[in-house]
């Protein structure tokens, strides 16, 4: 339970009453509404009524139990639609009796139920226009998704290779008491090859027509290099 439902300021009242929304009722109440996702069952659960509790809610200083009462019912209701999911799925034992003992139970799959959780939970594909949705696209759509994903890892990792391949360039030309050592030329040079041997792996089965080919980017680096940059951003 969130510290909202928990913790909210109780609607302030002119007069208590034993009989009336006490501090502890609207506790109660809230509690209730998280339980059964309904008002009315929720006012019945704690002695009141729904009007009252509507016009509670509508009181001066009610802003908290307010809030409180839209975070309980957004439980109450998420509580409610996995018990509907769970019995459309999985259907309801319905006991079978014979001369009055129970002899036994089957499963009773109510169809409606699921067409109503389908519809909720997916309107694009079970809703009143799903006839004219286009399934076909939403493949492609995530097709290309995940191809341009592809290219922008490839785009990076080679700038990244690009990165590294000028630091050991210019080290090359730096004077020796600036040089790199050995041992950090070697860890480069390895991730160098670590890096090609992913991009080899990535564009493996990419097509290999033109168009895949236009739209693949051409590394470049975004800034000026330096040793900072190309080394420890590629980790």
């Amino acid at each position: 339970m969130s510290n909202l439902l928990s913790s909210f300021a109780p609607v302030p009242r002119a007069a208590e009453r034993h009989d009336g929304w006490t501090p502890e009722r609207q506790r109660g109440f809230i509690a209730a509404l998280c339980e059964y996702g309904s008002v009315r069952a929720a006012a019945e659960k704690v002695g009141m009524k729904a009007g009252s509790a509507y016009r509670l809610r509508a009181s001066d200083g009610a802003a908290e139990f307010a809030a409180a009462w839209d975070e309980a019912l957004k439980v109450g209701w998420a509580q409610l639609t996995d018990i509907a999911m769970d019995r459309a799925v999985n259907g309801v034992a319905v006991p079978h009796f014979y001369k009055g003992e129970k002899v036994g139970e089957r499963i009773w799959y109510d169809n409606k139920l699921l067409m109503f959780m389908l519809r909720q939970t997916n309107t694009r594909r079970f809703g009143p226009h799903a006839a004219d949705y286009d399934f076909a696209d939403e493949a492609r759509v995530a097709e290309k998704s995940a191809f341009e994903r592809r290219l922008e890892v490839i785009r990076k990792a080679e700038e990244m290779i690009e990165n590294l391949q000028e630091m050991l360039d210019y080290d090359d030309t730096s004077p020796e008491d600036e040089s790199l050592g050995r041992e950090e030329r070697d860890k480069i040079s390895e991730r160098i090859v670590a890096l090609q041997d992913h991009v080899d792996n990535l564009k493996h089965g990419l097509p290999s027509n033109a168009t895949a080919l236009a739209m693949m980017p051409i590394a470049q680096p975004s800034q000026p290099w330096s040793h900072s940059a190309a080394w420890h951003g590629s980790g």
